[in-house]
């Protein structure tokens, strides 16, 4: 399957671009926040020229990557993602239409950030998985709560090596500090709904 042709055949009216500008944003978040290149190297456990490759746009970053800066830099993992066609100005910060979305697309898993604003600390997104595509394994550093739940497919989750299998209709909810992924077993695409947010320190 091409990036502009569904399982289907028919063709994508949006199709998939790859980010072009990520490094251009992450080096102006790194800047805004007084960050050395080695110091986000050493946070997201990568080298540094992996790093400068990342800003000068020589090196596409994988899901890993995008996970991991989001939380290195204290952003919503969305501000990297593309925006295919932005809407009426008069719209902005209110209103998200179809085919507006920003998106991501790598290793069979296609995200879109449905939230009309970033940065508010509450994130909405829409993923989906096609058969046997599956998130990195990872430990968030900044705890914040993930809730979800599966318009259509199945979905494997896997917390804290507890293995918990969704059908469509099943919904969760489970910090990010604590060791996540999820894969899609099934022979169909699965769909997810599912939104981050900032966790309140008592």
């Amino acid at each position: 399957m091409t990036d502009d042709v569904s399982r289907t055949g028919r063709q994508d009216p949006y199709p998939v671009r790859m980010i072009t500008s990520i490094g251009a944003e992450i080096r102006q978040v790194r800047r805004s926040k007084n960050l050395t290149i080695e110091t986000i190297a050493e946070r997201i456990d990568r080298s540094i020229a992996h790093v400068s490759k990342l800003e000068r746009g020589l090196a596409e970053p994988s899901l890993r990557d995008l996970y991991a800066l989001s939380e290195a830099l204290e952003v919503p993992v969305g501000w990297f993602l593309n925006q295919r066609n932005p809407g009426a100005a008069e719209e902005t910060g209110l209103i998200e239409r179809n085919g507006s979305h920003r998106l991501y697309k790598q290793g069979g898993i296609t995200t879109e950030v449905l939230s009309p604003v970033l940065g508010t600390g509450v994130e909405v997104m829409r993923s989906v998985f096609e058969p046997s595509a599956s998130t990195p394994k990872r430990r968030s550093a900044h705890k914040k709560r993930e809730d979800g739940y599966l318009l259509s497919g199945k979905l494997e989750l896997f917390i804290d090596g507890k293995k918990f299998l969704l059908n469509a209709g099943d919904s969760y909810s489970y910090t990010t500090d604590s060791v996540h992924f999820c894969r899609n077993p099934d022979r169909d695409p699965a769909v997810l709904l599912w939104v981050t947010s900032d966790v309140k320190r008592g």
